[in-house]
């Protein structure tokens, strides 16, 4: 299997955030990343440990391909079987959006991509707002509703720290800018970083990895924003301490909380449309509440959330609501 990721093919591909454990030689089990539920397993070559994106598309150009040789539809669930010479991979997806529209007739390439790889490769455009260049990334309107929530909550004062944890080019940084707070960016990945720090002209910007140590003094901050964060760690509760240390006490958290759909739980919280479409995927180890119960056990207290709610055609009548919370640490 190959490990390398291109965007070809992107607006029929399923991105799936997956746990790698190898069995023995040439056989591995997928799990979810938080409950570690079996999600699938892969046989015939050797696959890098731990937690991964695979990335299923139709094959284009070179590479090795796959042919579908089981699709089977249980319910609300999907069991497919990709096959090539000499490889298998099985999997357990949703039936639903672009893992309902798999089909035999097609011929498929999969990609395994480290995790830390996944994130410089596939998540530079950040989310909305215009570049120097004017690209845009989500122009929907539902995601610029997100992008107003937080900045509905985020109100500094001048002088006071604003830490943006996984920072993009988003337009509520330019209420900090504008509020003469001290900005703060901090990013993985030095391509957003660079990107931000054209388009913002303003602040100062922090690579930095979350799950190993932020580069700030705790207590340093009185504004942290975690915004499209915690689906890229291994320990999402983890990480969201680390961030929750940053503050004072009096301070505030601005905080993306999973999407919630009627029928499957909590998705991982990306962006809404990428999310519940590419990646159909949910689990419970993963949730709001579980999120909510790390903050209070750290001292905080929910103020405010700004709701939205949402639908998509392709999952018929649910619907899906995702929350912007914010906490001040007691």
């Amino acid at each position: 299997m190959t490990l390398v990721a291109l965007r070809r093919g992107k607006k029929r591909a399923i991105h799936l955030p997956v746990r790698v454990e190898r069995l023995s030689k040439g056989e591995y089990a997928l799990l979810k990343l938080y409950s570690r539920e079996r999600l699938g397993s892969f046989t015939g070559a050797e696959l890098p440990e731990g937690n991964v994106y695979i990335a299923i598309m139709p094959r284009v150009g070179k590479g090795r391909e796959y042919r579908i040789s089981a699709l089977n539809p249980r319910g609300d669930k999907l069991e497919v079987e990709f096959s090539s010479a000499s490889e298998k991979l099985k999997l357990e997806l949703d039936n639903r959006g672009r893992a309902a529209k798999l089909s035999p007739k097609l011929r498929y390439s999969i990609r395994v991509v480290p995790w830390k790889r996944f994130y410089e490769l596939f998540e530079r455009r950040s989310i909305p707002a215009e570049d120097s260049r004017g690209r845009r990334s989500e122009p929907d309107e539902l995601a610029m509703r997100r992008i107003a929530a937080f900045e509905s909550l985020l109100n500094p004062r001048t002088g006071e720290v604003v830490f943006d944890a996984a920072t993009g080019i988003k337009s509520y940084l330019q209420k900090a800018k504008h509020n003469n707070a001290r900005l703060i960016c901090g990013n993985l990945s030095t391509t957003i970083l660079r990107r931000v720090k054209e388009w913002l002209s303003y602040g100062s910007f922090l690579a930095y990895d979350v799950e190993h140590a932020v580069p700030l003094r705790n207590e340093s901050c009185d504004w942290v924003i975690v915004d499209a964060l915690l689906e890229y760690v291994e320990d999402a509760t983890g990480a969201l301490r680390n961030a929750a240390e940053l503050l004072q006490r009096g301070g505030k958290l601005l905080l993306l909380e999973p999407i919630e759909a009627e029928k499957c739980g909590d998705f991982y919280p990306q962006d809404l449309w990428e999310l519940a479409i590419w990646r159909p995927i949910a689990d419970e180890k993963f949730s709001r509440d579980v999120l909510s119960a790390t903050l209070r056990s750290e001292g905080f207290e929910r103020l405010a959330q700004v709701e939205l709610e949402f639908g998509y055609k392709i999952y018929k009548e649910e619907r899906f609501t995702q929350r912007i919370a914010m906490y001040k640490k007691e």
